[in-house]
Protein backbone atom coordinates (compact mmCIF):
# COMPACT_ATOMS: atom_id res chain seq x y z
CA UNK A 1 0.00 0.00 0.00
CA UNK A 2 2.90 2.35 0.64
CA UNK A 3 4.18 1.79 -2.89
CA UNK A 4 0.80 2.70 -4.33
CA UNK A 5 0.64 5.86 -2.22
CA UNK A 6 4.12 6.92 -3.31
CA UNK A 7 3.30 6.19 -6.93
CA UNK A 8 0.10 8.25 -6.81
CA UNK A 9 1.91 11.12 -5.07
CA UNK A 10 4.66 11.19 -7.71
CA UNK A 11 2.26 10.82 -10.61
CA UNK A 12 -0.32 13.39 -9.54
CA UNK A 13 1.71 15.63 -7.28
CA UNK A 14 5.10 16.07 -8.86
CA UNK A 15 4.76 15.12 -12.54
CA UNK A 16 1.71 17.27 -13.26
CA UNK A 17 3.36 20.23 -11.58
CA UNK A 18 6.55 19.78 -13.59
CA UNK A 19 4.73 19.15 -16.87
CA UNK A 20 2.65 22.32 -16.84
CA UNK A 21 4.96 24.75 -15.05
CA UNK A 22 7.06 27.22 -17.04
CA UNK A 23 10.42 28.14 -15.44
CA UNK A 24 12.38 29.25 -18.51
CA UNK A 25 12.83 32.73 -17.09
CA UNK A 26 14.03 31.45 -13.72
CA UNK A 27 17.52 30.52 -12.56
CA UNK A 28 17.00 26.84 -13.41
CA UNK A 29 16.04 26.96 -17.06
CA UNK A 30 16.15 23.61 -18.81
CA UNK A 31 14.70 22.35 -22.04
CA UNK A 32 13.45 19.09 -20.54
CA UNK A 33 11.39 20.24 -17.55
CA UNK A 34 9.70 23.52 -16.95
CA UNK A 35 8.62 24.28 -20.50
CA UNK A 36 4.90 24.31 -19.74
CA UNK A 37 2.29 26.92 -20.48
CA UNK A 38 1.76 28.42 -17.01
CA UNK A 39 4.38 30.81 -15.63
CA UNK A 40 2.85 30.76 -12.14
CA UNK A 41 0.34 28.84 -10.06
CA UNK A 42 -2.73 30.80 -11.04
CA UNK A 43 -6.42 29.95 -11.45
CA UNK A 44 -5.87 28.54 -14.94
CA UNK A 45 -3.22 26.12 -13.66
CA UNK A 46 -5.58 24.89 -10.97
CA UNK A 47 -8.39 24.51 -13.53
CA UNK A 48 -6.29 22.33 -15.83
CA UNK A 49 -4.35 20.27 -13.33
CA UNK A 50 -7.06 20.18 -10.68
CA UNK A 51 -9.62 18.80 -13.09
CA UNK A 52 -7.27 16.00 -14.17
CA UNK A 53 -6.47 15.09 -10.57
CA UNK A 54 -10.15 15.08 -9.56
CA UNK A 55 -11.10 12.98 -12.56
CA UNK A 56 -8.40 10.41 -11.84
CA UNK A 57 -9.20 10.26 -8.14
CA UNK A 58 -12.90 9.70 -8.93
CA UNK A 59 -11.98 6.80 -11.19
CA UNK A 60 -9.63 5.38 -8.55
CA UNK A 61 -12.35 5.63 -5.90
CA UNK A 62 -14.79 3.58 -7.98
CA UNK A 63 -12.36 0.91 -9.21
CA UNK A 64 -12.25 -1.22 -6.00
CA UNK A 65 -16.03 -1.65 -6.18
CA UNK A 66 -15.85 -2.47 -9.90
CA UNK A 67 -13.07 -4.98 -9.21
CA UNK A 68 -15.10 -6.64 -6.46
CA UNK A 69 -18.21 -7.02 -8.61
CA UNK A 70 -16.19 -8.19 -11.63
CA UNK A 71 -14.58 -10.92 -9.52
CA UNK A 72 -17.96 -11.84 -8.07
CA UNK A 73 -19.50 -12.10 -11.54
CA UNK A 74 -16.64 -14.25 -12.83
CA UNK A 75 -17.05 -16.66 -9.90
CA UNK A 76 -20.82 -16.68 -10.36
CA UNK A 77 -20.58 -17.46 -14.07
CA UNK A 78 -18.05 -20.24 -13.42
CA UNK A 79 -20.32 -21.69 -10.75
CA UNK A 80 -23.34 -21.58 -13.07
CA UNK A 81 -21.41 -23.28 -15.88
CA UNK A 82 -20.29 -26.09 -13.59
Amino acid sequence: MTGVSISIFVQYGILWMMATFNIRSGPISTYIFGTGIFPDFNADWFKVVGWIVIENMAILSVMPVVDFFAGFLVRLVKRMRD
